[in-house]
């Protein structure tokens, strides 16, 4: 839907890569059904699950989180630390308030044209896209495991808690 907005807006040099759809689901099916259907076969690509997403993350200019409700989705944390955008829907979980400290755009929820304009806006500004990117990576820093122990392990002391720290 949110590529058929961009279609629509006549930019088709844009390329939506889904992650995670196996082939042998029948969601996989039907997804290749309807992308035949609305020939947009070329600027879509559906990926299985894989061990190391690295690879294709690092091919993304920008991540768009279409989920309605996923409570804090480590896919953003890992698209925002190697400097991509994050567009994501408000009220779908606690990915807006990670993305709304600069990291990317958050649209009104189940709005898919603000969520297409979204992405327009950052094709057609690259240094904005490079910008966001940069506030992102440098904001996921926050909820690095080490920096995170280190909060849990002064607030634990300062209530008193002796915590042994190993590593």
């Amino acid at each position: 839907m949110i590529k058929n907005i961009v279609l629509e807006k006549h930019i088709k040099d844009i390329h939506f890569t889904w992650i995670g759809v196996e082939e042998r689901n029948e969601f996989y099916q039907f997804l290749k059904k309807d992308l035949a259907y609305f020939n947009l076969e070329a600027q879509v690509t559906l990926l299985p699950i894989s061990d190391n997403p690295f690879p294709v993350y690092n091919t993304f200019d920008i991540f768009v989180l279409p989920s309605r409700e996923d409570p804090f989705p480590l896919v953003c944390l890992e698209n925002a630390a190697l400097g991509k955008p994050i567009i994501c829907f408000a009220d779908a979980g606690g990915m807006p308030e990670f993305v709304e400290q600069g990291a990317g755009t958050v649209v009104e929820y189940l709005n898919v044209e603000a969520m297409a304009e979204a992405i327009l806006a950052y094709k057609n500004n690259p240094e904005y896209c490079r910008h966001t990117g940069k506030q992102a990576a440098e904001l996921v820093q926050q909820f690095d495991i080490n920096q995170a122990g280190e909060i849990i392990l002064e607030t634990y002391s300062k209530l008193g808690v002796n915590l042994q720290r190993t590593v």
